[in-house]
């Protein structure tokens, strides 16, 4: 037809040339020229997904069968269905169109009556993919037990956990904590500590405080706690769904990034690393190959993008400012003339002299028990104290949800109208008509030989 349209050929002998009916390309001309290329759009059966040898009813039966939770073989379907027709004196439906009507039902409405709500919403449910516009706008935060031991002071091995802050637009990683024992409110308190602040490190110049933090629902990201450090700094603490945490997929692939790129070649050497050898690893890892890495969704590394946008982080008005994301003691301590007495260890500043006898509040990091920051009943710092002996981290969205959430509803209605008519045929009951008998659970625990 392009020839045509250029007027260098007669339609008569494009017809000739291509054995095609002449009254066909001039129809296909006036759509042209009146729908352009949408009118040239074959157009799909007006009679599609109807069945004509077959009746609602039976279409609905075959269906109610095959959405029952022990599925059935479309040749068990197949014969309850002729012993219906023929209490019914109808006509029989034969196997192949039993399998049409069952390939036909769609596959939300097979999925969410088979296997349950939770498969439905993990296959279904609109998920949001938040996507930051500059850096610093969100952070994600999340723990991994790493899979590989590490060599404990004592001559033990363990586990180490490793928890990481990760920023959703460039996804540097902005600070990290590996340590041994259960993730706690104070880890994550010092991993955001330490991705906040300056590094010092001309390869890892990512800092600033971020407008959203965005973390799962364990104890240590809903505590007291980090709920007052993010009220301080004026971060908004967002959770992600009870056990649906697809929204943190970022920070989840890093974990996965460095199993495969690290780990496993550490595991096959088969040394023993101690716990800041493997700190240490973790590190060059995340400066030296992470950031330099092209990612598949932004195409660009983690470092070129955080620095392409150019932003001036906000700062904390000073390191003293970011002890209050430290752990608290659970009770204040009373200075006494010869300083403060706190895990059988004496710490003294001569700013302490003021307070003898005055009730203060103490702040420390777990891993550095050389000093501990003192704080008054305001909450105002009043010294560093030190230990002598220790001197040396176009529809929108809810929209979307309102649609899925009523097509939810929706098939629920249906499936249960089906199966309920299946079960009417097999059994002579509905649903609502079974009642479930459960044998009562012996109080005595019964053995095989009784």
């Amino acid at each position: 037809m392009k020839p045509f349209l250029r007027k260098e050929i007669h339609l008569s002998t494009i017809a000739e040339m291509k054995g095609m009916n002449l009254r066909t390309l001039q129809r296909w001309v006036t759509l042209y020229n009146n729908k352009g290329l949408n009118g040239l759009e074959r157009k799909g059966r007006a009679d599609k997904d109807v069945y004509r040898k077959i009746t609602v009813e039976i279409r609905e039966l075959i269906e109610g069968l095959a959405l029952q939770k022990q599925t059935l073989t479309t040749a068990s379907i197949t014969r309850y269905l002729e012993k219906y027709c023929i209490e019914k004196n109808i006509e029989p439906t034969n196997y192949y169109t039993v399998r049409k009507v069952i390939k036909n039902i769609p596959k939300d409405m097979n999925v969410l009556a088979k296997y349950g709500d939770k498969a439905y919403e993990n296959l279904y449910k609109v998920i949001m993919r938040r996507e930051s516009r500059h850096p610093n706008e969100m952070w994600q935060d999340d723990h991994s037990l790493l899979s590989i031991k590490v060599q404990l002071d004592n001559g033990k091995e363990d586990f180490p956990w490793l928890t990481i802050i990760m920023d959703d637009f460039s996804r540097c990683i902005m600070g990290f904590s590996l340590f041994i024992g259960a993730p706690s409110a104070i880890q994550t308190a010092l991993t955001l500590r330490n991705a906040i602040w300056y590094k010092h490190d001309e390869n890892w110049p990512v800092c600033g405080i971020p407008e959203v933090l965005y973390t799962d629902h364990g104890k240590d990201f809903t505590s007291t706690h980090i709920d007052y450090v993010c009220a301080d700094l004026k971060i908004k603490l967002k959770h992600s769904i009870v056990g649906k945490p697809k929204g943190r997929g970022k920070v989840e692939r890093f974990f996965s990034c460095l199993e495969q790129r690290l780990l496993i070649s550490l595991k096959s050497s088969n040394k023993a690393y101690s716990l800041a050898e493997l700190n240490e690893l973790i590190k060059d890892f995340i400066l030296n190959d992470y950031h330099h890495s092209i990612h598949g969704t932004t195409h660009e590394t983690a470092l070129n993008l955080w620095k392409k946008s150019q932003i001036i982080p906000q700062m904390p008005e000073s390191l003293e400012k970011l002890n209050l994301l430290l752990l608290t003691t659970k009770k204040s301590r009373i200075v006494q003339r010869d300083g403060i007495r706190f895990a059988n260890l004496r710490y003294f500043h001569p700013n302490l002299v003021a307070y003898v006898g005055e009730p203060i509040t103490l702040r420390f990091e777990p891993n550095d028990l050389a000093e501990i920051w003192v704080y008054d009943k305001q909450n105002k710092c009043i010294c560093k104290a030190v230990c002598e002996e220790f001197q040396d981290q176009n529809i929108t969205y809810e929209e979307l949800k309102i649609i899925r959430t009523n097509r939810k509803k929706d098939l629920k209605k249906e499936i249960k109208f089906k199966v309920n008519k299946a079960n009417q045929f097999i059994h002579g009951k509905k649903i609502e008509d079974v009642k479930i008998t459960r044998k009562p659970k012996s109080e005595f625990k019964l053995y095989q030989n009784e």
